[in-house]
């Protein structure tokens, strides 16, 4: 790919600079970017570069999930090569993927993995910055209560979750955003934002005492075996 296409990238990444979130997750209580915004401002910006992406969709996988008994839901994941193009000859193609989930159809749930997927393409190619993870298409977790009726279970906080992430990347540095994936499916979770406020209270304390023992020991960040489960190397 020459290196004019990788100029016109870079220009439409600085003239975006860092978006402000549009959109507040009530249940949770954090702000957030939407797919909205983010194709708006960022395909503005690649149109005045006069950069285009096509985006076609390779492959899709649709999964139909039992998350309490009686009680489905859809999970689709979505492969896309997107390919960039300046109008001056110059194209480089890519892979990505994208993830959704609908309690009703599966339609929906691909639709959502499309969006989310082409969402987050766009702010990882111009290094959009965000500060809280997308809600846009969380999966609830539910509990029954003594009387039989449907109970939602605390989610994790705003507090925890910026807990969360500082010790995290103090821990795991760059590794941080993939242990955290990890641990979400040791949870049965799409991401930590799906977390409960007992299961991050866990993660923190098992994060922060590794920390404190690291420096304690002065040791490196691996050199103590742990027990399987969401901490194992």
């Amino acid at each position: 790919m020459a290196n004019s296409l990788y100029q016109k990238i870079a220009d439409v990444s600085r003239a975006i600079g860092s978006l402000q979130a549009d959109k507040r997750n009530t249940q949770q209580n954090y702000d957030y970017i939407s797919a909205d915004k983010v194709l708006e401002r960022v395909g503005s910006e690649m149109a005045k570069a006069g950069l285009v992406i096509v985006p076609a969709l390779v492959d899709e996988r649709m999964e139909r999930v039992e998350y309490q008994q009686g009680k489905f839901r859809y999970d689709c994941r979505v492969d896309i090569e997107m390919k960039l193009a300046d109008g001056e000859g110059n194209t480089d193609t890519v892979m990505w993927f994208g993830r959704g989930s609908d309690y009703s159809v599966p339609d929906k749930a691909m639709y959502k993995a499309i969006t989310s997927g082409h969402k987050y393409f766009l702010m990882k190619l111009c290094n959009v910055g965000v500060g809280n993870e997308d809600g846009e298409h969380e999966v609830q977790t539910s509990a029954v209560g003594k009387n039989g009726a449907e109970q939602q279970e605390p989610r994790i906080t705003v507090k925890q979750r910026k807990h969360l992430h500082a010790s995290g990347t103090k821990l795991y540095g760059d590794g941080w955003d993939k242990k955290r994936g990890e641990m979400s499916l040791a949870f049965r979770v799409k991401s930590s934002n799906d977390w409960t406020q007992e299961q991050a209270a866990r993660v923190i304390e098992g994060i922060d005492g590794k920390l404190a023992e690291r420096e304690s020991k002065n040791a490196s960040l691996f050199d103590e075996p742990v027990q399987a489960g969401a901490f194992a190397e």
